[in-house]
């Protein structure tokens, strides 16, 4: 039960959300510059509903990020 208060406490903090930040950045360079180079450069070219994701992330999420720092 004490791990449960645990991690409820970590995720409700700021720390949480700065780490996982960290530890995806540290992930999307190691895919990016080692052994899965073209498939995760390719897997950002995908189309969903007509645009790439990399459209859809750099339109769609990053103006609602922008909107809620408001």
């Amino acid at each position: 039960m004490r791990l449960t208060k645990l991690f409820n406490e970590f995720f409700e903090s700021e720390k949480a959300g700065g780490i996982l930040l960290i530890g995806c950045t540290l992930v999307s360079l190691l895919l990016a510059n080692f052994f899965l180079k073209e498939d995760y450069i390719g897997l950002w070219q995908n189309q969903v509903a007509g645009q790439t994701i990399t459209y859809w992330l750099n339109d769609g999420l990053m103006t609602v990020f922008f909107c809620l720092l408001d």
